[in-house]
Protein backbone atom coordinates (compact mmCIF):
# COMPACT_ATOMS: atom_id res chain seq x y z
CA UNK A 1 0.00 0.00 0.00
CA UNK A 2 1.59 3.53 -0.96
CA UNK A 3 -0.05 5.93 1.23
CA UNK A 4 -0.64 9.83 -0.23
CA UNK A 5 -1.27 12.63 2.04
CA UNK A 6 -4.51 11.94 3.31
CA UNK A 7 -5.07 11.03 7.05
CA UNK A 8 -6.66 7.77 6.64
CA UNK A 9 -4.22 6.73 4.15
CA UNK A 10 -1.39 7.91 6.93
CA UNK A 11 -3.12 5.94 9.67
CA UNK A 12 -3.97 2.86 7.37
CA UNK A 13 -0.57 2.21 6.62
CA UNK A 14 0.81 2.91 9.94
CA UNK A 15 -1.28 0.41 11.33
CA UNK A 16 -0.08 -2.26 8.43
CA UNK A 17 3.55 -1.84 9.65
CA UNK A 18 2.67 -2.34 13.25
CA UNK A 19 0.81 -5.43 12.36
CA UNK A 20 3.29 -6.72 9.85
CA UNK A 21 5.99 -5.92 12.79
CA UNK A 22 4.61 -7.49 15.51
CA UNK A 23 3.78 -10.73 13.12
CA UNK A 24 6.99 -11.11 12.51
CA UNK A 25 9.12 -10.29 15.62
CA UNK A 26 6.27 -11.31 18.25
CA UNK A 27 4.43 -9.68 21.02
CA UNK A 28 5.30 -6.49 22.16
CA UNK A 29 6.01 -6.17 26.20
CA UNK A 30 4.56 -3.18 28.04
CA UNK A 31 3.37 -1.43 24.47
CA UNK A 32 3.04 2.11 24.66
CA UNK A 33 -0.42 3.55 24.81
CA UNK A 34 0.63 6.20 22.38
CA UNK A 35 -1.59 7.01 19.06
CA UNK A 36 -1.57 9.08 15.97
CA UNK A 37 -3.32 12.02 16.28
CA UNK A 38 -4.77 14.32 13.66
CA UNK A 39 -6.86 16.54 16.18
CA UNK A 40 -4.33 19.76 16.51
CA UNK A 41 -4.72 23.39 15.16
CA UNK A 42 -1.82 24.76 16.10
CA UNK A 43 1.63 25.42 16.89
CA UNK A 44 1.36 24.67 20.23
CA UNK A 45 -0.76 21.54 19.57
CA UNK A 46 1.69 19.96 17.52
CA UNK A 47 4.90 20.59 20.21
CA UNK A 48 2.70 18.75 22.85
CA UNK A 49 2.23 16.14 20.69
CA UNK A 50 5.53 15.57 19.39
CA UNK A 51 6.92 16.32 22.87
CA UNK A 52 4.70 13.02 24.34
CA UNK A 53 6.36 11.17 21.59
CA UNK A 54 9.54 11.78 22.48
CA UNK A 55 9.00 11.47 26.19
CA UNK A 56 7.99 8.11 26.12
CA UNK A 57 11.71 7.55 23.87
CA UNK A 58 13.83 8.89 26.27
CA UNK A 59 12.12 7.09 29.02
CA UNK A 60 12.24 3.64 27.51
CA UNK A 61 16.33 4.52 26.28
CA UNK A 62 16.91 5.64 29.67
CA UNK A 63 18.35 8.95 27.89
CA UNK A 64 18.06 12.54 28.49
CA UNK A 65 17.64 13.28 24.86
CA UNK A 66 17.55 9.91 23.17
CA UNK A 67 18.78 9.80 19.56
CA UNK A 68 18.12 6.87 17.17
CA UNK A 69 20.68 6.80 15.11
CA UNK A 70 23.22 6.75 17.88
CA UNK A 71 21.41 5.83 21.01
CA UNK A 72 19.67 2.09 19.70
CA UNK A 73 22.81 0.06 19.24
CA UNK A 74 24.26 0.84 23.42
CA UNK A 75 20.36 -0.64 23.82
CA UNK A 76 20.62 -4.76 24.22
CA UNK A 77 17.32 -5.47 25.65
CA UNK A 78 15.02 -6.68 22.60
CA UNK A 79 11.98 -5.96 24.11
CA UNK A 80 12.91 -2.56 24.71
CA UNK A 81 14.02 -2.31 21.07
CA UNK A 82 10.84 -3.75 19.77
CA UNK A 83 9.00 -0.68 22.19
CA UNK A 84 11.28 1.68 20.09
CA UNK A 85 10.88 0.29 17.09
CA UNK A 86 6.81 1.12 17.11
CA UNK A 87 7.26 4.40 18.93
CA UNK A 88 9.60 5.59 16.38
CA UNK A 89 7.39 4.55 13.57
CA UNK A 90 4.21 6.76 15.52
CA UNK A 91 6.75 9.24 14.97
CA UNK A 92 7.34 9.35 11.14
CA UNK A 93 3.55 8.97 10.95
CA UNK A 94 2.95 11.53 13.20
CA UNK A 95 5.30 13.44 10.86
CA UNK A 96 3.39 12.79 8.09
CA UNK A 97 0.05 13.91 9.49
CA UNK A 98 1.76 16.93 10.68
CA UNK A 99 2.97 17.68 6.89
CA UNK A 100 -0.58 16.55 5.68
CA UNK A 101 -1.88 19.06 7.61
CA UNK A 102 0.32 22.00 7.12
CA UNK A 103 0.10 21.62 3.44
CA UNK A 104 -3.79 21.81 3.44
CA UNK A 105 -4.13 24.95 5.51
CA UNK A 106 -2.33 28.01 4.91
CA UNK A 107 -3.13 29.60 8.20
CA UNK A 108 -1.29 27.15 9.58
CA UNK A 109 1.59 26.60 7.32
CA UNK A 110 2.73 30.50 7.62
CA UNK A 111 2.16 30.72 11.41
CA UNK A 112 4.63 27.27 11.41
CA UNK A 113 6.89 27.88 8.58
CA UNK A 114 7.37 31.38 8.33
CA UNK A 115 10.21 31.36 6.04
CA UNK A 116 8.79 29.34 3.32
CA UNK A 117 5.74 30.06 1.01
CA UNK A 118 2.77 28.11 1.19
CA UNK A 119 1.31 26.85 -2.60
CA UNK A 120 -2.07 26.50 -2.72
CA UNK A 121 -2.08 24.83 -6.01
CA UNK A 122 -0.20 22.07 -4.54
CA UNK A 123 -3.21 21.43 -1.95
CA UNK A 124 -5.68 20.41 -4.56
CA UNK A 125 -3.06 17.58 -5.72
CA UNK A 126 -2.06 16.61 -2.39
CA UNK A 127 -3.76 13.21 -3.07
CA UNK A 128 -2.03 12.08 -6.14
CA UNK A 129 1.52 12.78 -4.43
CA UNK A 130 2.15 8.78 -3.42
CA UNK A 131 4.67 7.90 -0.96
CA UNK A 132 6.84 4.65 -1.00
CA UNK A 133 8.07 3.78 2.49
CA UNK A 134 10.87 0.71 2.85
CA UNK A 135 12.05 -0.07 5.33
CA UNK A 136 12.74 -3.88 6.98
CA UNK A 137 10.57 -4.86 9.75
CA UNK A 138 13.63 -5.38 12.59
CA UNK A 139 13.84 -3.37 15.52
CA UNK A 140 17.26 -1.65 13.56
CA UNK A 141 15.99 -0.83 10.41
CA UNK A 142 15.69 2.43 8.77
CA UNK A 143 13.15 3.74 6.53
CA UNK A 144 13.44 5.09 3.20
CA UNK A 145 10.96 7.53 2.17
CA UNK A 146 10.38 8.64 -1.28
CA UNK A 147 7.78 10.52 -2.83
CA UNK A 148 6.08 10.78 -5.98
CA UNK A 149 4.02 12.72 -8.78
CA UNK A 150 1.31 10.56 -10.10
CA UNK A 151 -0.97 13.27 -11.39
CA UNK A 152 -2.11 14.73 -14.47
CA UNK A 153 -0.84 18.65 -14.05
CA UNK A 154 2.40 18.01 -16.33
CA UNK A 155 4.12 21.09 -15.30
CA UNK A 156 3.52 20.78 -11.50
CA UNK A 157 7.39 20.78 -9.66
CA UNK A 158 6.67 20.27 -6.38
CA UNK A 159 8.98 17.64 -4.50
CA UNK A 160 11.51 20.12 -3.18
CA UNK A 161 8.12 21.94 -1.60
CA UNK A 162 6.91 18.96 0.10
CA UNK A 163 10.30 17.23 0.97
CA UNK A 164 11.23 20.60 2.57
CA UNK A 165 8.03 20.70 4.70
CA UNK A 166 8.84 17.17 5.92
CA UNK A 167 12.08 18.14 7.00
CA UNK A 168 11.71 21.21 8.58
CA UNK A 169 8.87 19.53 10.89
CA UNK A 170 11.54 16.97 12.24
CA UNK A 171 13.68 19.92 12.98
CA UNK A 172 11.09 22.36 14.91
CA UNK A 173 9.43 19.48 16.73
CA UNK A 174 11.74 16.93 17.29
CA UNK A 175 14.82 18.97 17.66
CA UNK A 176 17.07 16.63 15.14
CA UNK A 177 17.04 15.89 11.57
CA UNK A 178 15.44 12.66 10.17
CA UNK A 179 18.87 11.33 9.79
CA UNK A 180 19.23 11.17 13.32
CA UNK A 181 16.19 8.89 13.36
CA UNK A 182 17.40 7.23 10.56
CA UNK A 183 15.05 8.27 8.18
CA UNK A 184 15.55 10.04 5.20
CA UNK A 185 13.47 11.67 2.43
CA UNK A 186 13.98 11.38 -1.59
CA UNK A 187 12.15 12.56 -4.58
CA UNK A 188 11.27 9.79 -6.56
CA UNK A 189 12.07 10.97 -10.24
CA UNK A 190 12.47 7.31 -12.24
CA UNK A 191 9.08 6.46 -13.23
CA UNK A 192 6.40 7.95 -15.12
CA UNK A 193 2.69 6.83 -14.70
CA UNK A 194 1.07 5.79 -18.00
CA UNK A 195 -2.75 5.81 -18.69
CA UNK A 196 -4.00 3.73 -16.20
CA UNK A 197 -1.56 5.06 -13.57
CA UNK A 198 1.11 2.11 -14.29
CA UNK A 199 4.99 2.97 -13.79
CA UNK A 200 7.13 4.07 -17.03
CA UNK A 201 11.12 3.05 -16.67
CA UNK A 202 11.66 6.19 -19.05
CA UNK A 203 14.97 6.49 -17.95
CA UNK A 204 16.09 3.87 -20.44
CA UNK A 205 19.81 3.26 -21.15
CA UNK A 206 19.38 -0.17 -23.02
CA UNK A 207 20.28 1.47 -25.69
CA UNK A 208 23.50 3.57 -24.52
CA UNK A 209 27.06 2.45 -25.96
CA UNK A 210 30.31 2.99 -23.96
CA UNK A 211 30.83 6.59 -25.08
CA UNK A 212 27.18 7.49 -23.63
CA UNK A 213 27.52 6.25 -20.49
CA UNK A 214 31.02 8.49 -19.85
CA UNK A 215 28.28 11.16 -19.46
CA UNK A 216 27.00 9.17 -16.41
CA UNK A 217 30.36 7.93 -14.70
CA UNK A 218 31.23 10.99 -12.36
CA UNK A 219 27.59 10.07 -11.04
CA UNK A 220 29.04 6.49 -9.84
CA UNK A 221 32.06 8.03 -9.19
CA UNK A 222 30.65 10.17 -6.95
CA UNK A 223 28.44 7.43 -4.88
CA UNK A 224 32.24 5.98 -4.97
CA UNK A 225 34.22 8.65 -2.97
CA UNK A 226 30.88 9.65 -0.94
CA UNK A 227 31.01 5.61 0.36
CA UNK A 228 35.06 6.05 1.11
CA UNK A 229 34.33 9.26 2.77
CA UNK A 230 31.51 8.45 5.12
CA UNK A 231 33.40 5.11 6.18
CA UNK A 232 36.39 7.81 7.15
CA UNK A 233 34.06 9.63 9.15
CA UNK A 234 32.22 6.42 10.54
CA UNK A 235 35.71 5.12 12.34
CA UNK A 236 36.55 8.70 13.47
CA UNK A 237 33.60 9.22 15.91
CA UNK A 238 31.70 11.65 13.40
CA UNK A 239 34.50 13.82 12.73
CA UNK A 240 33.99 15.51 9.47
CA UNK A 241 36.86 18.37 10.10
CA UNK A 242 38.83 16.40 7.42
CA UNK A 243 36.68 15.93 4.84
CA UNK A 244 38.17 18.24 1.82
CA UNK A 245 41.11 16.36 2.65
CA UNK A 246 39.90 12.77 2.92
CA UNK A 247 38.04 13.18 -0.53
CA UNK A 248 41.52 14.86 -1.89
CA UNK A 249 43.52 11.52 -0.62
CA UNK A 250 41.08 8.95 -2.70
CA UNK A 251 42.65 7.64 -5.59
CA UNK A 252 41.80 4.95 -8.06
CA UNK A 253 44.77 3.02 -6.70
CA UNK A 254 43.28 3.37 -2.96
CA UNK A 255 40.26 1.67 -4.00
CA UNK A 256 41.77 -0.75 -6.43
CA UNK A 257 43.73 -1.98 -3.28
CA UNK A 258 40.91 -2.79 -1.39
CA UNK A 259 38.51 -3.56 -4.12
CA UNK A 260 39.52 -5.10 -7.21
CA UNK A 261 37.45 -3.75 -9.79
CA UNK A 262 35.60 -3.72 -13.03
CA UNK A 263 36.92 0.05 -13.27
CA UNK A 264 40.21 -0.50 -14.47
CA UNK A 265 39.22 -1.09 -18.26
CA UNK A 266 37.84 2.32 -18.00
CA UNK A 267 41.25 3.56 -18.29
CA UNK A 268 40.03 7.49 -18.10
CA UNK A 269 39.60 8.60 -14.31
CA UNK A 270 38.50 12.18 -15.01
CA UNK A 271 34.90 10.44 -13.97
CA UNK A 272 36.38 10.14 -10.51
CA UNK A 273 37.87 13.57 -10.08
CA UNK A 274 34.25 14.83 -11.12
CA UNK A 275 32.60 12.67 -8.69
CA UNK A 276 34.89 13.91 -6.11
CA UNK A 277 34.60 17.78 -7.00
CA UNK A 278 30.84 16.73 -5.88
CA UNK A 279 31.20 15.29 -3.00
CA UNK A 280 33.30 17.71 -1.35
CA UNK A 281 30.67 20.38 -2.22
CA UNK A 282 27.95 17.72 -0.34
CA UNK A 283 30.17 16.80 2.70
CA UNK A 284 31.76 19.79 3.46
CA UNK A 285 28.83 21.73 3.96
CA UNK A 286 26.08 22.12 6.98
CA UNK A 287 22.98 19.78 6.83
CA UNK A 288 20.49 23.04 5.80
CA UNK A 289 23.26 24.14 3.24
CA UNK A 290 22.91 21.15 1.87
CA UNK A 291 19.40 20.25 2.25
CA UNK A 292 19.05 23.74 0.24
CA UNK A 293 21.32 22.89 -2.70
CA UNK A 294 19.18 18.93 -2.58
CA UNK A 295 15.94 21.22 -2.99
CA UNK A 296 17.53 23.26 -5.75
CA UNK A 297 18.52 20.42 -7.72
CA UNK A 298 15.65 18.61 -7.40
CA UNK A 299 13.84 21.66 -9.12
CA UNK A 300 16.18 21.36 -11.66
CA UNK A 301 14.90 17.83 -13.12
CA UNK A 302 11.67 18.53 -12.25
CA UNK A 303 12.11 21.13 -15.00
CA UNK A 304 13.44 18.61 -17.08
CA UNK A 305 11.08 15.87 -15.85
CA UNK A 306 8.40 18.26 -17.82
CA UNK A 307 9.47 18.32 -21.02
CA UNK A 308 9.54 13.77 -20.43
CA UNK A 309 6.30 14.11 -19.32
CA UNK A 310 4.41 15.83 -22.43
CA UNK A 311 6.45 13.71 -25.03
CA UNK A 312 5.43 10.48 -22.96
CA UNK A 313 2.03 11.73 -22.92
CA UNK A 314 1.87 11.03 -26.99
CA UNK A 315 2.76 7.42 -26.08
CA UNK A 316 0.07 5.55 -24.35
CA UNK A 317 -0.60 2.50 -26.85
CA UNK A 318 2.31 -0.48 -25.95
CA UNK A 319 4.96 -1.29 -29.10
CA UNK A 320 7.39 -3.75 -29.32
CA UNK A 321 10.62 -1.73 -28.05
CA UNK A 322 12.77 -3.00 -31.35
CA UNK A 323 9.83 -1.11 -33.00
CA UNK A 324 11.07 2.21 -31.38
CA UNK A 325 14.36 3.45 -32.82
CA UNK A 326 14.81 6.36 -30.14
CA UNK A 327 11.70 6.33 -27.46
CA UNK A 328 12.95 9.32 -25.90
CA UNK A 329 16.14 11.39 -27.29
CA UNK A 330 19.66 10.48 -25.76
CA UNK A 331 20.15 13.46 -24.90
CA UNK A 332 17.05 14.11 -22.68
CA UNK A 333 17.64 10.82 -20.80
CA UNK A 334 20.95 11.95 -20.12
CA UNK A 335 20.19 15.37 -19.25
CA UNK A 336 17.66 14.08 -16.76
CA UNK A 337 19.34 11.23 -15.57
CA UNK A 338 22.25 13.68 -14.88
CA UNK A 339 19.88 16.03 -13.07
CA UNK A 340 18.30 13.11 -11.09
CA UNK A 341 21.71 11.36 -10.13
CA UNK A 342 23.35 14.82 -8.69
CA UNK A 343 20.32 15.55 -6.46
CA UNK A 344 20.65 12.54 -4.68
CA UNK A 345 25.15 13.06 -4.24
CA UNK A 346 23.45 15.38 -1.96
CA UNK A 347 20.93 12.90 0.35
CA UNK A 348 23.11 11.07 3.33
CA UNK A 349 22.51 7.16 2.04
CA UNK A 350 20.80 5.64 -0.93
CA UNK A 351 22.00 4.59 -4.58
CA UNK A 352 23.02 8.09 -7.10
CA UNK A 353 22.58 6.45 -10.30
CA UNK A 354 19.24 5.55 -11.77
CA UNK A 355 20.02 2.18 -13.20
CA UNK A 356 20.85 1.24 -9.85
CA UNK A 357 18.31 1.82 -8.07
CA UNK A 358 16.17 0.18 -11.20
CA UNK A 359 18.22 -2.69 -11.02
CA UNK A 360 18.64 -3.10 -7.22
CA UNK A 361 15.08 -1.10 -6.11
CA UNK A 362 12.69 -1.90 -8.41
CA UNK A 363 14.13 -5.55 -9.71
CA UNK A 364 15.26 -7.34 -6.68
CA UNK A 365 13.64 -6.01 -3.87
CA UNK A 366 10.50 -5.07 -5.16
CA UNK A 367 9.85 -8.09 -7.40
CA UNK A 368 12.03 -10.78 -6.24
CA UNK A 369 9.73 -13.70 -6.83
CA UNK A 370 8.85 -12.55 -9.79
CA UNK A 371 12.49 -12.60 -10.68
CA UNK A 372 12.66 -15.68 -9.81
CA UNK A 373 10.05 -17.43 -11.32
CA UNK A 374 10.91 -16.50 -14.73
CA UNK A 375 12.06 -19.21 -17.27
CA UNK A 376 13.61 -16.63 -19.29
CA UNK A 377 15.89 -14.25 -18.37
CA UNK A 378 14.99 -11.81 -20.97
CA UNK A 379 11.53 -10.48 -20.25
CA UNK A 380 9.12 -9.38 -23.56
CA UNK A 381 9.94 -5.71 -23.83
CA UNK A 382 7.62 -3.25 -24.83
CA UNK A 383 7.67 0.23 -24.57
CA UNK A 384 6.77 2.23 -23.03
CA UNK A 385 8.94 0.70 -20.42
CA UNK A 386 6.76 -1.24 -17.08
CA UNK A 387 9.82 -4.08 -16.72
CA UNK A 388 12.75 -2.32 -15.30
CA UNK A 389 15.04 -4.92 -16.54
CA UNK A 390 13.67 -3.82 -19.78
CA UNK A 391 15.52 -0.13 -19.07
CA UNK A 392 18.57 -1.08 -18.11
CA UNK A 393 21.42 -2.65 -20.58
CA UNK A 394 25.08 -3.50 -20.14
CA UNK A 395 26.04 -0.05 -19.33
CA UNK A 396 23.73 0.52 -16.91
CA UNK A 397 24.25 -2.45 -15.18
CA UNK A 398 27.87 -1.56 -15.39
CA UNK A 399 27.21 1.66 -13.26
CA UNK A 400 24.69 -0.28 -10.31
CA UNK A 401 28.12 -3.01 -9.98
CA UNK A 402 30.54 -0.25 -9.70
CA UNK A 403 27.85 1.10 -7.16
CA UNK A 404 27.92 -1.85 -5.62
CA UNK A 405 31.67 -2.22 -5.33
CA UNK A 406 31.22 1.57 -3.68
CA UNK A 407 29.64 0.08 -0.70
CA UNK A 408 32.11 -3.01 -0.35
CA UNK A 409 34.63 -0.79 -0.21
CA UNK A 410 33.04 1.41 2.39
CA UNK A 411 32.00 -1.58 5.10
CA UNK A 412 35.63 -3.23 3.98
CA UNK A 413 36.94 0.03 5.66
CA UNK A 414 34.38 0.13 8.63
CA UNK A 415 34.32 -3.66 9.64
CA UNK A 416 36.09 -5.93 8.24
CA UNK A 417 39.29 -3.93 8.58
CA UNK A 418 41.26 -5.44 11.14
CA UNK A 419 37.96 -7.72 12.46
CA UNK A 420 36.53 -4.33 13.56
CA UNK A 421 33.13 -5.58 13.08
CA UNK A 422 32.99 -9.69 12.00
CA UNK A 423 29.25 -10.49 11.64
CA UNK A 424 28.65 -7.09 10.04
CA UNK A 425 31.52 -7.48 7.62
CA UNK A 426 29.86 -10.73 6.64
CA UNK A 427 26.58 -9.19 6.23
CA UNK A 428 27.65 -6.70 4.08
CA UNK A 429 30.02 -8.19 1.42
CA UNK A 430 27.20 -10.98 1.43
CA UNK A 431 24.56 -8.24 0.71
CA UNK A 432 26.64 -6.23 -1.79
CA UNK A 433 28.41 -8.73 -3.51
CA UNK A 434 25.00 -10.68 -4.24
CA UNK A 435 24.10 -7.59 -5.66
CA UNK A 436 27.24 -6.98 -7.68
CA UNK A 437 27.34 -10.59 -9.36
CA UNK A 438 23.70 -10.26 -10.07
CA UNK A 439 24.58 -7.03 -12.31
CA UNK A 440 27.40 -8.61 -13.48
CA UNK A 441 25.39 -11.90 -14.64
CA UNK A 442 22.60 -9.43 -15.98
CA UNK A 443 25.29 -7.29 -18.10
CA UNK A 444 27.07 -10.44 -19.88
CA UNK A 445 23.37 -11.43 -20.70
CA UNK A 446 22.41 -8.05 -21.73
CA UNK A 447 25.96 -8.28 -23.82
CA UNK A 448 24.72 -11.30 -25.50
CA UNK A 449 21.09 -10.45 -26.76
CA UNK A 450 22.64 -7.40 -28.25
CA UNK A 451 24.71 -9.44 -30.15
CA UNK A 452 21.96 -11.62 -31.54
CA UNK A 453 19.62 -8.26 -32.61
CA UNK A 454 22.75 -7.20 -34.32
CA UNK A 455 22.85 -10.75 -35.97
CA UNK A 456 19.33 -10.89 -36.57
CA UNK A 457 18.81 -7.38 -38.18
CA UNK A 458 21.98 -8.14 -40.44
CA UNK A 459 20.31 -11.83 -41.81
CA UNK A 460 16.93 -9.65 -42.08
CA UNK A 461 19.14 -6.95 -44.36
CA UNK A 462 20.36 -9.61 -46.37
CA UNK A 463 16.93 -11.12 -47.42
CA UNK A 464 15.98 -7.59 -48.40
Amino acid sequence: MYPSFDVNSIVCRCAQDVIQFKNINGNVPHESTIHLDYNFDTKQDMKHLSKIIQRELNILSGKKKYIHLHDLHGIENEGTRKQIWIIRTFLFYQVLLFTTKLLSNRRLFQSVLSRRTFRPEVTSELANFKMGIFGSMTPTSDIDLGIQYLGTNSGLCALSYIISTIEDVFLLFFGNSSLHYDIEVYADVFTLPDMNGEPIFYLDTSHFVKEDIRDLLPYAGASIVRNYVTAYIDIHNNDKSNVSKVVNEFTMEKYLSIQPSIVEVLSDTDWIDQGKRMVEDYMTKSYDQSREEYYKLIDHAETTLTEIRQRMNHLSKPVLKQTLSEPLPKDLIKTMYKAAAHALVYRAEGYVCASTIMHVVKTLQEHPLEVQKRHNPWPRCMYPTRVAECGIGPWGYLLSMLEQQGYLFRYEIEYCHSNLNKEKCIQKRKKYMFRFLDGKKRMNRQSVKRRMNRRSVKRQSRRR
